[in-house]
């Protein structure tokens, strides 16, 4: 089992302003990758093995580093904050409940800053909408808090022009950005939807495609593995076409394979090889 770590540096200056015309994708990161990993013994040392990694990698400044809830330990983001010297966003559930609790309280009495952006596209609609805080530690309560909020997300599924399904989800985060104001609430969007992004890309395609869950094995074994499914991940999620597909094509042709490990430029492989 493993535990990783996944962060962006935004590049360019940050948006203040509310959008409501479509997009088709998140602004730009100069960086987003997983780029870390450790073995741990059982699930339950999961979030120590984290705030370990953050500790060994120093001061990042500039950098803004995503959590699930998992992760939302006041020792894990005294690391991000005190020793990385960057910022955390963290997803709040039921796992943290007092701090979710007065984020939603917080929520529902008062809006900062408002943000929404709209996406169209393989048969669904979807409107992502903010709605930021900008708060002390003391009075979210919780450790370098200085920014919070509620991200609502509407999706329809439409078929032969009509909309056969609409679900609407909702979720609070924290984070750490002194800056926050100036920043403003899209920058916080944006930032949830690559986080969600990494998830997608990366780690349920590992779960899923790859059916790393279902993998019992340790030791140097476990580690490698874990490692070479990270990089194929990543690899491919910029590469149209299925992950299975891809699998399939590089399976029955081991060159492909050959190929990936010797090349120093991915878009050259991609055109030369897929």
């Amino acid at each position: 089992m493993n535990s990783s770590i996944s962060m962006a540096r935004r590049s360019g200056p940050p948006s203040t302003r509310t959008s409501r015309e479509p997009s088709s994708s998140p602004p730009p990161l100069s960086a987003r990758k997983n780029f870390l990993q450790t073995a741990i013994t059982d699930k339950n040392h999961e979030d120590e093995a984290a705030a370990n990694l953050l500790a060994r990698i120093g001061a990042i400044p500039g950098t803004t580093i995503t959590f699930d809830a998992l992760h939302t330990r006041g020792e894990t983001h005294d690391v991000v904050v005190v020793e990385n010297k960057a910022d955390y966003f963290c997803v709040l559930k039921k796992n943290t409940k007092t701090v979710l609790n007065r984020v939603e309280s917080l929520a529902n009495r008062r809006v900062d800053d408002t943000a929404e952006t709209f996406d169209i596209g393989h048969g669904r609609a979807e409107k992502r909408r903010v709605e930021m805080l900008f708060t002390t530690p003391a009075e979210v309560g919780y450790a370098h808090g200085h920014a919070c909020g509620r991200i609502t997300r509407t999706r329809e599924q439409i078929r032969e022009g009509e909309v056969r399904e609409t679900k609407e989800e909702t979720e609070y985060f924290i984070a750490s950005h002194k800056d926050a104001r100036q920043r403003g609430a899209r920058f916080f969007l944006d930032v949830a939807r690559e986080h969600w992004a990494i998830e997608n890309k990366l780690h349920h395609v590992k779960d899923r495609s790859m059916d790393e869950d279902r993998i019992r094995m340790g030791g140097a074994y476990a580690r490698i593995k874990a490692g070479i499914q990270s990089m194929a991940a990543v690899t491919f999620s910029d590469i149209k076409g299925s992950t299975n597909c891809i699998q399939r094509r590089i399976a029955s042709k081991p060159k492909i394979l050959m190929g990936l490990m010797a090349c120093k430029s991915l878009p050259k492989w991609v055109l030369e090889f897929l």
